[in-house]
């Protein structure tokens, strides 16, 4: 449950030392993603290896699109909304949480 606070310092460090738009952008996805894990990590009852997967196949799509969303709002063209981007983004972020699952395990 720590990890709002960690978060809320990250967000008061990037929105001064990024453009603060693109900040509030990149916090919105990464809250909505820590929310996600939160909810998955201390109402399920799988094992944590599961748990990992889980909270990752919900949290890693909503973050994904999030940020791209906000950053093409505050800039256009920064980081183009396009399939390829969005399964790149997806599937390095799943493969690190399935190896992290393994490892688990």
């Amino acid at each position: 449950n720590r990890i709002f606070i960690a978060m809320a310092m990250a967000a008061f460090i990037t929105y001064h030392l990024a453009d603060p738009a693109l900040a509030i952008a990149s916090v919105t996805a990464f809250a909505l993603g820590e929310l996600t894990d939160w909810l998955v990590y201390n109402f399920s009852k799988r094992p944590l290896s599961q748990r990992v997967l889980i909270s990752s196949a919900i949290a890693v799509p909503v973050d994904t699109i999030v940020v791209l969303i906000g950053f093409d709002f505050v800039r256009p063209g920064m980081l183009p909304i396009n399939m390829g981007n969005i399964l790149v983004m997806i599937g390095s972020c799943m493969l690190s949480a399935l190896l992290v699952s393994l490892l688990l395990r």
